[in-house]
């Protein structure tokens, strides 16, 4: 899934989805949860691997 690069992500971690830049984020703050982190990401890296949520 494609994220915001300036974001860390570690194994576990929440996810969530920027609807205004269609981009994962670590920020929770006006964004809809997705799921969580399923293999760290560091910064400056342009994908991340999700386990969505049940809704």
């Amino acid at each position: 899934m494609q994220r915001i690069a300036a974001d860390a992500f570690t194994l576990g971690a929440p996810v969530y989805w920027d609807a205004d830049d269609e981009l994962a984020t670590s920020i929770a703050t006006d964004n809809t949860k997705l799921g969580v982190a399923v293999e760290a990401a560091p910064a400056d890296t342009g994908s991340l691997k999700v386990r969505l949520s049940g809704f």
